[in-house]
């Protein structure tokens, strides 16, 4: 096995660092407006249910806006997974993964994430607002993340 440096792992580190805070910013961006839950609720109207990693979903005639806000999925389960943290609001466990029920305009969805193999991959389900049970609701999650993104904003000022 190859020695790596100091250096070589700063550089690393710093790369990993840059990363993960340009995840964090669309992660924010995402879950600080309502544009993306707008077309959730609009694209569930004809897909109940859905995964980041359906192939079944090429089949269907769906644009490329939807194919690329399908991929946004991660992004909306990792905003409500850190707000859920930070409220020490925990997930429900479900046979394949951990899911969360968002509440949002009088709808219900359970946004969760599931292991296969190696890879994570990410579901959607609307459902009735009066089946959901302990539901976060998108405006918390919404506020908490207009904050981040404020105090984001406040510390790259500094």
């Amino acid at each position: 096995m190859q020695n790596v440096s100091n250096r070589e792992l700063e550089i690393l580190r710093n790369i990993y660092r840059k990363q993960k805070e340009e995840k964090d910013k669309k992660i924010r961006k995402l879950c600080s407006n309502d544009d993306y839950l707008l077309w959730l609720k609009k694209f569930t109207i004809m897909h109940t249910s859905f995964r980041s990693d359906d192939k079944l979903l090429h089949t269907y005639k769906i644009s490329h806006q939807d194919r690329e806000n399908i991929d946004k999925l991660e992004l909306l389960y990792e905003g409500i997974e850190d707000y859920a943290e930070n409220e020490e609001i925990f997930p429900k466990l479900t046979t394949y993964g951990n899911c969360y029920s968002l509440y949002y305009k009088r709808t219900g969805y359970y946004i969760g994430r599931y292991t296969t193999g190696t890879k994570d991959s990410y579901c959607c389900t609307r459902v009735s607002e009066y089946k959901l049970l302990d539901p976060i609701d998108f405006s918390d999650i919404k506020t908490y993340s207009i904050q981040k993104l404020e105090s984001s904003y406040q510390k790259s000022k500094k």
